[in-house]
């Protein structure tokens, strides 16, 4: 459990950073890999796409005249989220983190734009999109990541303390009254108890004889 403890600690963010990395990357193929003709491979990764992404096509970007696997906010979203990864990363997992107060602050723009225009409201603009999903992107991680870090160090610290006392206590001894002492005699009983020791048994009394009548 250490060692497992260990390894999370040690490559839980890069692993994030990478997932979010394929993601992005997923997206930005879509369209290149149709233009190129291999429809085959486009598909399916912009079909599977559609499970993070509603891919609206007037709320989307287009690269060679083919959709990006991503509408704008989410490619904001997705494309912040690794770029806070990576700084993470780069601090070596020492970036402090925000208030939550500040990433509240940081979210409410996007929260505000999307339920707005989901309403009919009004309508949002790519610009808004991609600059409330890039605030909504970045505050996540630079709170997230630093919580889940300090988190991931606390638990493991108090583990290892919690070995290091299991192993530090000594076998409890022990009581007084739980070990066996010999009965101790007096000089006199000892006596008594040698003499009836040594007396002779006596002989038992013979056995009645039946005399046969006459």
């Amino acid at each position: 459990m250490q060692k497992v403890g260990a390894f999370v600690l040690d490559y839980w963010a890069l692993i994030i950073t990478i997932v979010l990395g394929i993601i992005v990357l997923a997206a930005l193929s879509v369209p290149l890999l149709t233009y190129l003709g291999l429809d085959g491979i486009s598909k399916p990764i912009f079909y599977t796409l559609h499970l993070i992404c509603a891919q609206i096509p007037s709320h989307s970007f287009y690269i060679l005249g083919h959709q990006l696997g991503m509408c704008a906010r989410n490619m904001a979203i997705y494309s912040s989220m690794l770029a806070g990864g990576i700084i993470f990363l780069a601090s070596k997992k020492r970036l402090p983190g925000i208030p939550w107060w500040l990433w509240l602050l940081l979210i409410l723009p996007m929260a505000f734009d999307g339920v707005t225009q989901m309403f009919g409201l009004r309508e949002s603009t790519w610009e808004l999109r991609v600059i409330t999903g890039t605030l909504f992107g970045l505050g996540n991680m630079w709170f997230a990541l630093p919580f889940i870090q300090r988190t991931l160090q606390q638990a493991l610290l108090d583990n290892n303390q919690a070995h290091m006392m299991i192993a530090a206590s000594p076998s409890a001894p022990l009581p007084a009254s739980a070990s066996v002492q010999p009965p101790t005699l007096s000089t006199s009983e000892h006596g008594q108890n040698m003499a009836g020791a040594l007396q002779p048994v006596p002989d038992s009394e013979p056995d009645a004889r039946i005399e046969p009548e006459e």
